[in-house]
Formats: C-alpha cells, structure tokens, sequence
C-alpha cells in the first residue's frame, strides 16, 4: 500500500469474473439451441451438466441478433477494512493485470495511509529464504465488537468484526518460473506460472491478497493461493507483477 491508497491485492479479488467459477457439480440443465430446448432422437431433452473451471470473462455471448460480445463484470461495491478500525473505505479498481492474478484498487482517505516497502526480489530469491505472509485467513478466529450507539435518531447497537490481521512465517519451497531455462531447446511451462511454492500451512482461503514479506521486511510477493492433497502448501506471486501495474512502462517478458 502507498501513502495515497493504492493497494495491490489479487485479481481474483477485485475481478472475480477473470478467475474460474465453480457450479455446483450435481447441477443438470438442459441444452438450448436458438433459444429453444434441444431434443434428441427420441424427442427428449438433451441434458447438460455444467463446465468446470468456467472463467466469466472468457465466455462468448450471444445477443438478440446473433451478435458475439465479451462477458464484462463490474464491481458493485468493495469495501477495505485496516487494522483494529470498524469502520471501512469504499475501494475502487484501478488496473488489473493480464499476466498474473494481480489488481491495483485505491482508496481515499483524508489522512496519509501508512505504507510498505515494496522489493522486486525475483532474480535474487532463493529457495530456503524466509518469508512472513499477513493476511486475515478464514480459519482464523473472528473478533466481534458491539458498538454502542451514540445517534439519537437510531438507538440500535452495532456489531461489527474487528479486523485483526494473522502472521503466518515459513520458507520459500520452490521457484516455479515461467520459463525456466532451457530442455532439449524448449523452456519450462508450469501450470502455476511465475509462483513462489511456500512451506507455510497454517493459512488459506481468506488470506488472498496479503502481502508475502523478505527477511528485511520488504514485501516481496503476494499471496494468492493453496492446494491440499495429503499435505498443504501455498503460492505467493512475485511483486514485479504489481509494481508493473504501478507504472506506465513497457512491460517485462
């Protein structure tokens, strides 16, 4: 975060029609063709059940005159809470990455907002470095405050959650880069792009967005995902890519 409220967080966060939806999986349609139901050879209907990993905005739409169009998603509110305050900030989004689940929001505050030091480490991190991820996990425990009322025109007290940030501390485990050199003259892919792999376990769903910090107390990278199997680990994405979206120059390969 800047001293003027700008706050990277994750695309998935502030654009969640650019990242995968799940339907339920028992879910079961019916096809339609041309706005009718579609039939097959014994005149019954032809039964669908629903894509997985659909992302919104990759869709094709079909209009009234069978013109194609992007689906567009919109924010209708996205409030942003700090630390031990109740009362939130309205956000508004600024830019959203298209190369990593990245997104710069900003809010307006009359005071000056504290700010982090943000480190483009990716060509000097190593495996083994620690780090710190901060964040507000959902496996956390909530605290709820009661506001008392102080309006004469509504005498009804409040409750509000306190937000109260989690520090989870850890290695890197891996570097997953995009392009990782080269095999047999070919490069690398891997499915998580440029992700640092974390030994950190004790967060999760909730703690997207949160910033991933060095030894030094630099933020290095963020978070934005998990994966559990037998064992849990977490991914964090390097701050270059939100630096990038900073900034108005040419971007890196």
């Amino acid at each position: 975060m800047t001293n003027d409220g700008f706050i990277l967080t994750n695309r998935h966060v502030a654009a969640n029609w650019r990242a995968p939806y799940s339907f339920d999986p028992n879910a079961v349609g019916v096809l339609l063709q041309q706005g009718q139901i579609a039939l097959d050879e014994q005149g019954q209907p032809i039964l669908v059940r629903p894509p997985s990993r659909w992302i919104p905005s990759e869709t094709k739409q079909t209009g009234p005159k069978d013109e194609f169009d992007v689906f567009r998603g919109r924010q209708e509110y996205m409030m942003v809470r700090f630390r031990k305050n109740t009362t939130p900030l309205e956000a508004t989004s600024q830019r959203v990455s298209d190369q990593h689940d990245v997104a710069l929001i900003k809010v307006s505050a009359p005071a000056s907002l504290p700010k982090v030091e943000l480190y483009d480490s990716y060509d000097m991190t190593k495996v083994g470095d620690q780090v710190t991820v901060m964040g507000y996990p959902g496996v956390s425990s909530v605290v709820i405050a009661v506001l008392r009322s102080r309006d004469m025109f509504n005498r009804e007290a409040q409750q509000r959650v306190v937000p109260d940030p989690t520090v989870s501390v850890g290695n890197i485990g891996k570097i997953l880069r995009a392009a990782d050199g080269p095999v047999s003259e070919s490069q690398l892919e891997f499915s998580s792009g440029d992700t640092y792999q974390l030994t950190i376990n004790s967060t999760g769903g909730g703690n997207s967005g949160g910033p991933m910090f060095d030894a030094s107390g630099r933020v290095i990278g963020i978070y934005f995902a998990g994966r559990r199997t037998d064992a849990q680990i977490s991914f964090a994405l390097p701050i270059r890519y939100g630096l990038e979206l900073m900034s108005v120059a040419p971007n890196s390969n």
